[in-house]
């Protein structure tokens, strides 16, 4: 795989063993998200043919469209079935995913063209590796954290992170709270790149220190292991999930609900708390006193606390995503969702072409406002929580929280999944990133979705219902 005295690489080299081997980088990346119970490993060891391929200067910016391409029309596929849903016109439905899919790429690309300059300028092998290793990090980082910056405000795509597979065994990530998200991604980048290193030059202090690295895994997952802890409270709480309404009647939705609440109680008579996920009432809620009386009359009665995510609308006729608390037929508390979804619930800019084009993703036909409030504890009975609402955990922060309010109280959170039916590894994506920022917090959550509540803690998580 030398190249040629003038820098050109062998035809064949260039195109059989690069392709190769970023063909198996793409796919132990990838894999790892779409099936993370079976492949979550891969991201052990996805960036090593990368490396291999820029350390030894074969590395090319081209390299970095195929991988991007591969990578990128599998990961975001869920979301390419979900503009094929909503759009009708043919030209949207391959217009959207092909500018989605291309803006991703361009990153890559860059990424790519970066770690080639650095192995083309950096002689010695152990400042390859660490420069590598930065640069590395400086895309994951982000991605995470910035990649839609056009949109108006730093926002990530969290679901990429390289992490995030391995919350699937909470033992992988046992030292993350120790030494923060950046630095055990730092290690899973180093250890690999070490190795690579080591790989080509046989300096045995480049194995030690991938060895050092890859260490902190290893402990945690030979470490002591503990059992998920539950609150007493918990064995209290019911789960309900609702069909999408196909129809305009709150009234007639109202009744749908109550149906359930009925037979959930019925079968579980025991019940203090019921909750429902993000959007189970496609209305403003606090409109509707018919409904409340509705409930209240009939499923609701008694000292039952009811929790549903739904709209409410404010004193001049903005429209908030909600999570409502209910009790003996009034609304007692609300948390409005402070990061609306861009496009689903809100338009990035006053424009009218994006105007159009969203009108197609909300039946409201009107955007979501961000909610101002901070965040307040929803108390019934013994359980006292911390309400988020889907994209407040996956575009948030959690700082403010664990600042002001003590860690053993749990959170909240509801969420949309019913998005990704057709495609369920995004759903599971969602469920896992909220493990990672339990690891990484040392808090708790009750998560409920629309295909089921879990309870999770830093020890793992535990389907409910």
């Amino acid at each position: 795989m030398a190249p040629y005295r003038d820098g050109a690489l062998k035809h064949n080299d260039f195109f059989l063993t690069p392709i190769l081997l970023l063909t198996i980088s793409a796919l132990l990346y990838v894999g790892s998200f779409v099936f993370p119970f079976t492949c979550a490993g891969g991201v052990f060891l996805f960036l090593i043919p990368l490396f291999y391929l820029g350390f030894n200067n074969q590395l090319r910016a081209v390299h970095g469209f195929y991988w991007g391409v591969m990578v990128y029309s599998v990961h975001l596929s869920a979301f390419f079935f979900i503009i094929y849903q909503q759009l009708n016109d043919t030209v949207g439905r391959c217009a959207g995913p092909l500018i989605m899919l291309s803006y991703v790429v361009i990153y890559v690309i860059g990424w790519f063209w970066i770690l080639k300059k650095v192995a083309q300028k950096i002689p010695s092998i152990e400042l390859k590796v660490i420069a590598s290793s930065v640069i590395t990090a400086g895309y994951f980082w982000f991605m995470y954290a910035g990649v839609f910056w056009f949109f108006g405000s730093w926002l990530g795509y969290c679901f990429c992170h390289p992490l995030l597979p391995l919350a699937v065994h909470s033992p992988w990530l046992a030292y993350m709270p120790r030494i923060g998200l950046w630095g055990l991604t730092g290690c899973l980048i180093g250890w690999q790149a070490a190795l690579v290193g080591w790989l080509i030059k046989r300096r045995w202090h480049l194995l030690v220190a991938a060895g050092m690295m890859m260490a902190i895994f290893w402990c945690g997952w030979f470490g002591e292991k503990k059992m998920i802890s539950f609150p007493r409270w918990l064995s209290y709480v019911g789960y309900l999930s609702s069909a999408y309404a196909t129809t305009t009647n709150p009234l007639q939705v109202a009744a749908e609900i109550n149906l359930s609440i009925e037979k959930l109680r019925r079968r579980c008579p025991q019940l203090r708390a019921i909750i429902m996920p993000e959007s189970s009432f496609p209305f403003a809620l606090n409109e509707c006193p018919q409904s409340l009386a509705l409930w209240a009359q009939n499923g609701l009665k008694g000292e039952v606390h009811f929790f549903i995510g739904g709209n409410r609308q404010g004193k001049e006729g903005d429209l908030y995503n909600c999570l409502f608390h209910i009790y003996q037929g009034r609304i007692i508390q609300h948390y409005d969702k402070k990061f609306p979804m861009i496009f689903t619930e809100y338009i990035p800019y006053n424009n009218s072409f994006l105007n159009k084009l969203s009108l197609r993703f909300w039946p409201q036909k009107k955007p979501f406002k961000p909610g101002l409030s901070d965040p307040i504890l929803f108390v019934g009975d013994d359980m006292i929580c911390i309400p988020q609402i889907c994209a407040d955990l996956f575009l948030g922060q959690l700082s403010d929280i664990d600042n002001s309010i003590d860690v053993a109280v749990p959170i909240l959170c509801i969420a949309n999944d019913r998005w990704f039916c057709a495609t369920p590894y995004m759903a599971t994506l969602m469920r896992l990133y909220a493990q990672l920022i339990i690891i990484l917090t040392r808090r708790t959550m009750l998560y409920v979705a629309h295909t089921g509540m879990w309870w999770i803690d830093e020890n793992g998580s535990k389907k409910l219902s």
